[in-house]
């Protein structure tokens, strides 16, 4: 999966959250109006956000399970999608190679999110990894 569509996938799914909006036609618009999104691999991040929409209580329930510190409902919007996204890609799209999704998911936290993101995002991916492996 090309990075470009991950970070595309991202912010469809920060846009979903921040317009409180779960439809196609969101995406679809944005899919249309985002120069970065009009390049990525378009079939990966319909997937990927019909997927996380779906299963969106589930994956909140990883989330909140593995946070240290911070709640779904208080947790800053770009740190949020970032980890609704790994969560979906490690839980419903088996195919992605887990190492290489928490990796670009961290760099995408150190690009968009706050100084902080990274290492936080990290801990709580690693959490949802080892238990995996259990």
């Amino acid at each position: 999966m090309s990075n470009r569509s991950r970070e595309a996938l991202m912010q469809a799914i920060f846009q979903m959250e921040a317009q409180s909006n779960t439809s196609d036609e969101l995406l679809e618009v944005f899919l249309q109006s985002n120069e970065r999104a009009k390049k990525a691999d378009k079939k990966y991040v319909r997937e990927g956000f019909a997927l996380c929409r779906d299963n969106i209580e589930d994956i909140d329930r990883i989330i909140d399970k593995y946070s240290r510190d911070w709640s779904v409902g208080r947790m800053p919007k770009v740190d949020l999608s970032l980890l609704r996204l790994a969560i979906t890609e490690i839980m419903y799209m088996k195919e992605l190679n887990v190492a290489i999704v928490a990796n670009e998911v961290i760099e995408l936290a150190k690009r968009y999110g706050s100084e902080n993101s990274g290492r936080y995002i990290n801990g709580v991916i690693g959490k949802v990894i080892e238990d995996l492996d259990e």
